[in-house]
């Protein structure tokens, strides 16, 4: 480290010392990061033997890799169905906020009970 490097260290060190013994968001920020070190510091760390090690890197290993999701056939044309629903919702409703605020409470419902079924299918995998 050049010593140009070094001197801007040291008064970035010191600047910050000085404005966290003026600043009481920055001293109490920084009492909570110490407060969790010394805790986590004082933990018991626990050895595991090489073979689960090895069967854990396995695992992870044979785990397909998470790709970016690609709209399928379907997929595209429930967002298109989706987007024509919603046009045509606006356009009926426009004159009148009870219509939207019906259709968005509808809406809100369906995408609800589609995320219930999701997390319902997914739990039952896990329990295969």
């Amino acid at each position: 480290m050049s010593e140009v490097e070094m001197n801007c260290m040291e008064a970035r060190e010191k600047h910050a010392e000085a404005h966290i013994k003026t600043c009481g968001s920055c001293s109490l920020w920084l009492q909570q990061v110490g407060d969790i070190v010394s805790m986590t510091s004082s933990m018991p760390q626990f050895d595991v033997s090489e073979a689960l090690t090895q069967n854990i890197m396995k695992a992870v290993e044979s785990e397909p890799a998470h790709q970016p999701s690609v709209l399928s056939g379907a997929n595209l044309f429930q967002v298109l169905f989706g987007l024509a629903v919603v046009a045509v919702m606006l356009v009926e409703s426009a004159e009148d906020f009870n219509g939207l605020v019906a259709w968005a409470i509808g809406i809100g419902v369906l995408y609800s009970i589609n995320l219930l079924v999701k997390s319902n299918q997914e739990a039952e995998i896990l329990c295969e």
